[in-house]
């Protein structure tokens, strides 16, 4: 597994590699998007809706014969033909320091293979990444701040006078003088509102929603819906005990296949018929 990241969620905190001590970079594959996924505390107000009732035999009976497609190639750029301000993000990102898992995908009707444009100040000599898990549904115009556009915040001035040079470069801050907030870090089936705005080392939770024209500055517990500037909490998606079975269950670390048949499930509010299907693998 590539280097440790620091990422915090509701509280929690993971320590972190800084750029002075480590300055290999390597890409990981999916399965490591997996294990970077976020687990927060379960904690805040119940959500009183009620699940949709499904059964296995709506499932077995839904429109006909259950298919037998596998679904889309997660390594084929534009997978709605005809389409192509949809693209699976995995397969046009060619900075190392951004990790994008399986199914992710940018809608952008000017340019959707040019994600990495949204992604700032991010240098390869600061060393922190852009994880995004499997899944995720990003809208036009979401950018991610990264750490490379923080100032030394301690002096009297916070004009960095030093990249300038012609003798400012005297006052170059040390990189313990400069903020440093490690990795960002987007868990799976997470969906980015239209122009949100995502800070440096920030953890998103599986399954959150982030509201249209969000300034995220703080992480997001899983299945957790944010929104404003500065992004709060508006409220859970599901009842604490769901939330905590469900990033057990993690439907998207299924096999292709395996999703495909059970669709109905997933896409459902019946946490007995999702279960069911994750047993049945």
């Amino acid at each position: 597994m590539c280097a440790a990241v620091r990422v915090r969620i509701s509280g929690r905190t993971r320590t972190g590699l800084h750029p002075v001590r480590h300055r290999e970079h390597e890409r990981m594959v999916a399965d490591e998007v997996a294990s970077l996924a976020m687990v927060g505390f379960l904690s805040g107000r119940r959500d009183r809706r009620r699940s949709v009732p499904l059964t296995l035999s709506t499932l077995s009976n839904h429109g006909g014969a259950m298919s037998t497609q596998q679904g889309p190639s997660p390594f084929d750029p534009h997978p709605m033909k005809g389409f192509p301000q949809v693209c699976y993000v995995k397969n046009t990102v060619t900075n190392p320091q951004i990790v994008v898992g399986d199914y992710t995908y940018y809608d952008d009707p000017e340019d959707s293979e040019n994600f990495e444009r949204n992604v700032l100040y991010l240098f390869p000599f600061i060393g922190d990444r852009l994880i995004i898990g499997k899944f995720c549904a990003i809208a036009k115009g979401v950018r991610f701040v990264m750490n490379g556009a923080n100032h030394k915040m301690s002096g009297f001035s916070t004009y960095p006078f030093n990249i300038f040079g012609s003798g400012w470069e005297r006052v170059i801050p040390t990189p313990e003088d400069l903020p440093y907030r490690g990795d960002t870090v987007v868990g799976n089936d997470v969906w980015l509102g239209y122009e949100a705005l995502v800070m440096p080392g920030v953890g998103i939770g599986d399954g959150s929603i982030v509201a249209t024209g969000s300034v995220v500055t703080a992480d997001v517990a899983p299945y957790t819906i944010v929104g404003g500037n500065p992004a709060r909490p508006l409220r859970r998606r599901f009842p604490d005990d769901v939330i905590e079975e469900l990033l057990e269950i993690r439907w998207w670390d299924w096999d292709p296949a395996h999703i495909t048949r059970h669709l109905e499930a997933i896409v459902s509010a019946d946490l007995d018929v999702l279960r069911a299907a994750g047993r049945s693998k």
